[in-house]
């Protein structure tokens, strides 16, 4: 790993049918953004002593009152280690059509997943990149 990087820890959880699928959905589009940002990466710190972000997010989603759709909302708390600089929380929510209403499908949380993960990691790397060492 470069030594101009800074290591961000992911950490993802999921309250919703197909947690798994979003869990996953969510880390490879936070992952490929903090790769894409030149000065951040998902690779371990060869110095545990160096500063890294934790970055920690919570999916939650649940079909509205008419089944029509599936609304969900992504939390995500930033923290820095071993350096002196502000966390920070963030949230965004949304919702989707279900291709087939009245029944949630695998397809329909990973579309929002990947909607509310793209939405958080443009946030989150722009907060992220503010870490100077």
């Amino acid at each position: 790993m470069p030594a101009d990087k800074i290591t961000v820890e992911v950490k993802v959880k999921a309250k919703s049918d197909f947690a798994s699928d979003a869990i996953s959905i969510i880390e490879k589009t936070v992952g490929s953004a903090i790769k894409g940002s030149g000065s951040l990466t998902t690779d371990n710190a060869k110095d545990k002593k160096a500063p890294r972000w934790m970055m920690t997010s919570e999916f939650s989603g649940a079909l509205d009152k008419d089944g029509k759709k599936f609304a969900g909302k992504l939390s995500t708390s930033l923290l820095v280690m071993n350096a002196t600089a502000s966390g920070a929380n963030l949230s965004g929510s949304g919702a989707t059509e279900l291709a087939r209403p009245g029944k949630l499908g695998k397809d329909d949380v990973t579309a929002l997943a990947e909607s509310l993960a793209e939405g958080m990691a443009k946030k989150a790397v722009a907060h992220m990149k503010t870490l100077k060492v």
